[in-house]
């Protein structure tokens, strides 16, 4: 555990005035406190949730993909991919957008638990939500292709899947899904024809782009 002390002397500038690091080891005795307050969540969790966090609901060759020490190690993987038909399929549009830095904890390959699920997907604003949210827009095609090329060219890797953009390779009649950073705009197919500026397509994504987006314009 690291505990640190700075001075913000304002205009960027700080000054470190203590930084410490404490081990934690066995030899520091546990405190009954916390401990209860640990198993009483555990036991309020499962009594929210009616089921048990251990309760194994299917099995996965391969790992479902998330946060790994933090950072996402592969954000469009087939789990994102399923996550992305999810967040389209339910809201009926024409694109389905997943984003990485939004997920929990990448789960192993093996069997799949709840407790799994529900950590690698932790999406809600507030304690009590039922789950989390999808949000829906419209958007033409200019300002679709707009934020797909800012998305690309970004320094920093968003780790964006969309389901229902398909990408034309030349000189094959095969289409394959999108892959934003390797696809260029001009491969770009939405319901079998390229994108068209001033059509109008619909969009789905988690509601935490919306939310956050409004509580930074203040609009919320």
């Amino acid at each position: 555990v690291g505990s640190m002390i700075i001075d913000v002397l304002g205009d960027g500038q700080y000054k470190l005035i203590d930084y410490r690091l404490y081990d934690v080891d066995n030899s520091i005795s546990e405190d009954e406190e916390v401990k209860t307050f640990v198993e009483e969540a555990y036991e309020n969790r499962e009594r929210y949730f009616n089921r048990s966090w251990t309760e194994v609901i299917g099995f996965s060759e391969v790992p479902l993909t998330g946060l790994y020490e933090g950072n996402s190690r592969n954000g469009q993987s087939c789990w994102s991919h399923h996550m992305a038909r999810a967040i389209r399929e339910k809201a009926d549009t024409d694109l389905g957008f997943q984003i990485a830095a939004l997920q929990g904890e990448e789960v192993p390959a093996g069997p799949i638990t709840f407790g799994d699920l529900i950590d690698n997907i932790p999406h809600s604003r507030n304690w009590g939500d039922a789950g989390w949210l999808v949000a829906r827009a419209n958007l033409t095609g200019i300002v679709l292709k707009k934020l797909i090329s800012a998305l690309s060219s970004s320094k920093q890797p968003f780790d964006v899947t969309i389901d229902g953009l398909m990408a034309a390779s030349e000189g094959s009649e095969s289409l394959k899904a999108f892959v934003i950073g390797k696809h260029g705009l001009d491969q770009a197919i939405i319901n079998g024809e390229p994108i068209k500026d001033l059509r109008s397509y619909s969009v789905a994504f988690p509601s935490e782009i919306s939310f956050g987006t409004g509580k930074v314009l203040g609009i919320f």
